[in-house]
Parts: C-alpha cells; sequence; structure tokens
C-alpha cells in the first residue's frame, strides 16, 4: 500500500499547523479599504467637461448634456436598474465621491463585438 506525495504533503501540513498554530496566526496581512468604505471616499480631483468627437469602442464616458453642460446621466445608488439626472459640478469640482464618479460613468460596447464573444463562448462550451 503506497502513499502519493500529495496524501503525504496534506497529513505533514496539518500536523505542522497543529503544532505551531501561534506563528500561522499571528501573520499580518495588509489590504486595502473595504469597497463600501472606497466608495464613501471623497473624490477631491478637479477637471472639466470636454467635447469629444467620437467614441472608441470599450471606451469609459460621461454622458453630459449638450446644452448647459451641467447634468450628467448616472445610475440611481439604491436601484442600479434605475437611471437618474445628476450634477456634474459634483464631479468635476471634487465635491463627490467615488461612489458619484463610479455611477456616472459608463462603457461603450459595440453590439458586433459583444455578438461575437457570445459566440465565442458558445462554441468552445461545446
Amino acid at each position: 500500500m503506497g502513499y502519493s506525495v500529495s496524501v503525504f504533503l496534506k497529513y505533514s501540513l496539518s500536523i505542522v499547523s497543529l503544532l505551531y498554530p501561534i506563528k500561522m496566526l499571528a501573520t499580518d496581512v495588509y489590504g486595502p479599504k473595504p469597497f463600501n468604505q472606497i466608495i464613501e471616499s471623497n473624490f477631491t480631483n478637479t477637471w472639466s467637461p470636454n467635447i469629444i468627437g467620437s467614441i472608441q469602442n470599450r471606451e469609459q464616458v460621461l454622458l453630459i448634456d449638450a446644452e448647459t453642460m451641467s447634468k450628467c446621466l448616472t445610475v440611481d445608488s439604491s436601484d442600479p436598474y434605475l437611471l437618474g439626472v445628476g450634477d456634474v459640478s459634483v464631479l468635476s469640482g471634487g465635491l463627490g465621491t467615488y461612489g458619484n464618479v463610479m455611477r456616472s460613468i459608463f462603457q461603450i460596447l459595440d453590439l458586433n463585438l459583444l455578438v461575437f464573444l457570445l459566440w465565442l463562448q458558445l462554441r468552445f462550451q461545446q
């Protein structure tokens, strides 16, 4: 009756963790803030909206009204299926949060590319 290397390694690590539990639990792990704290952080960058001539595929854009350039399209913070109107000065004046910015930026995706990606996914699932 022979043992594989993986079984031997698994049991060896289990024994080591029983003998030295303090060393394994005392490891410090660093990570950034939790995501809910990041989106509540202040977005302090200031900028001025510019009109663009064309949009490339997979480009991030802010959809602003052309007349006054004071309102933008946003995703509702309570229901991600609803769209609303936000104030551009909150974003451009450095008065908003990262959550405000994320709910106001949209990524343009070419429908032809989307159909091609779905075709690839279906083809490789078979």
